[in-house]
């Protein structure tokens, strides 16, 4: 595995967030992350509004952290992304400073 930098990402107020609409919402889409083939994310940074939010891959739910403010995730499985799938991170609230998501993609583990 081949750590892969770090991509940022900054929240904008998206009336399609399933949480809330208006909620604020991070996007990281293919083109953002620019990576080719699949790949796996191994550690998150968030700085946030506070409230909840929830990781979805495309449209299916993935993982949810109950502290919006500062968190992090560094789990034992590392999250799998195929190429061309989208990661959104989806708050319950609208109010406060735009959140701000680090992710830290690696080469996809063999199978």
């Amino acid at each position: 595995m081949t750590a892969l930098g770090v991509r940022q990402a900054k929240g904008a107020a998206d009336q399609t967030n399933p949480l809330l609409a208006g909620g604020w919402t991070v996007t990281f889409t293919p083109k953002d992350l620019s990576i080719a083939g699949d790949f796996e994310v191994y550690h998150i940074v968030i700085r946030g509004p506070g409230g909840q939010f929830e990781v979805w891959l495309d449209n299916t739910f993935y993982s949810a952290a109950i502290r919006g403010d500062r968190n992090e995730y560094d789990p034992n499985q590392a999250m799998p992304v195929r190429a061309g799938q989208t990661i959104y991170f989806y708050w319950n609230v609208a109010t406060g400073t735009a959140p701000i998501v680090y992710l830290y993609p690696r080469t996809a583990s063999p199978l």
